[in-house]
């Protein structure tokens, strides 16, 4: 069927599909469908997407209210929605069509390679370490003979790289626990690849049904290890509070209850080195600027909150988000307790 270079596509035309011709594209092997209405405007486009948590998801893009836009008939309304959720809607006031667009696009950075991902590994205090990628940061505590990690952020890819600097920094011994701090995508997206290897995720106990429903999903469009092979996930969960001993370390697990930023967040602590790490809200900045400007400050407020409702002796945050380690008085300063 068709000739040298064409694959054929599924197009619904008012309540029956038929094959037509469709241009020789793919993207990332994904099949899409279009449906047109009686005049042959296209009124839906639908295909399959993918997240790093929930695994296959649909897309689908409504098209309604065409006008006409000097000879181009062209949509008024286009609503977006992903696994069922409203995430777009635009209203078009005007088209103007062939207009003159000139994008130029360097040739360095057309013929850029993508860049390697680099884990930066730094130590904290004795038998704990931090694992920094643009933006994302973990911890790794050396329990004498296992390890706790904290936070599988990011990604299937940033948790690979990351579980390798660990066994270098923490030769031979396994990975036995993976603190989740919340549910949002990057501070989940690499829980999977820990799962996959036999580790226990250590979560409020809110979080466990909603990562057993999402990780139960199709993974069809990138399947991650624990696709390939998949195993049922071990749950270790907290209500209140939870207290992680091991190898001369302690880990205390804190719901921060009344928070702005996410319903079930844990603060994590270790009292003797006197460490905290925040999953998100307070981002420390480079420099000696004190204030995460990118926020309201709400949320520095909460952790604030937490930590003297506690009773914690907080020294330094070493959080996942922000410039790395900063002083609990950098915290205070951000809030207005002390003077910049």
């Amino acid at each position: 069927m068709g000739g040298k270079g064409l694959r054929y596509g599924m197009v619904q035309r008012s309540s029956r599909w038929i094959e037509v011709p469709a241009a020789p594209v793919s993207l990332e092997g994904r099949e899409f469908k279009a449906t047109l209405n009686a005049q042959n405007l296209v009124e839906k486009v639908s295909y399959l997407s993918t997240n790093d948590v929930v695994g296959d998801y649909p897309i689908e893009i409504a098209y309604t209210d065409y006008a006409d836009f000097g000879g181009v008939k062209f949509p008024r309304h286009i609503v977006q929605t992903e696994d069922g959720h409203p995430t777009l809607d635009i209203a078009v006031n005007d088209v103007k069509p062939n207009a003159a667009v000139a994008l130029e696009v360097p040739a360095n950075v057309q013929q850029a390679p993508p860049p390697a991902l680099r884990v930066g590994v730094d130590k904290l205090a004795d038998g704990v370490w931090y694992f920094s990628t643009p933006n994302a940061r973990n911890w790794a505590v050396d329990f004498g003979d296992h390890i706790v990690v904290v936070e599988g952020i990011g990604s299937e890819a940033r948790s690979l790289a990351v579980i390798e600097e660990i066994k270098k920094a923490i030769p031979n011994k396994p990975i036995r626990y993976v603190i989740n701090t919340h549910a949002h995508y990057d501070h989940a997206g690499g829980l999977r690849t820990y799962v996959a290897q036999g580790v226990t995720v250590v979560t409020h106990e809110m979080n466990k049904p909603f990562f057993e429903k999402a990780w139960a999903r199709p993974r069809t469009i990138a399947p991650d290890s624990l696709a390939k092979a998949p195993k049922a996930a071990v749950f270790e969960t907290v209500s209140d509070k939870k207290v992680m001993t091991g190898g001369g370390k302690t880990i205390e697990l804190y719901y921060m209850k009344g928070t702005s930023h996410n319903m079930y967040h844990l603060l994590v602590y270790m009292p003797q080195e006197k460490l905290a790490y925040w999953g998100d809200g307070y981002n420390p900045p480079e420099g000696n600027e004190p204030r995460d400007l990118a926020r309201t400050p709400e949320q520095s407020m909460d952790l604030y909150r937490i930590i003297t409702l506690n009773n914690l002796d907080v020294k330094t945050i070493a959080p996942a988000h922000g410039a790395g380690p900063k002083p609990f008085d950098n915290l205070k300063k951000a809030i207005g307790l002390i003077a910049p």
